[in-house]
């Protein structure tokens, strides 16, 4: 029984402890990703997604809107 209740409260620490490291690491990269323009989507008179990390361009603008972001996602891995 007192096995468990130390187990317990080390836990609780070590808890207590990584909700610290989350909280002060969040704000930063939330603020640090709300000021970033990621892609540009040029729907007239012509289609084109630009993704502005990796200079990517597609003419495929629908295909993207729909969710077919793989081509962006393998040029920013590959860049990284």
């Amino acid at each position: 029984m007192v096995l468990f209740i130390l187990k317990s409260k080390l836990f609780a620490i070590a808890l207590a402890q990584i909700v610290e490291q989350i909280d002060e690491i969040q704000p930063r990269q939330i603020k640090s990703l709300s000021n970033k323009l990621i892609r540009e989507y040029i729907l007239h008179p012509y289609t084109q997604v630009k993704d502005l990390r990796t200079n990517l361009e597609t003419p495929a603008a629908t295909a993207v809107l729909n969710g077919e972001i793989d081509l962006f996602i393998k040029a920013y891995l590959q860049q990284n």
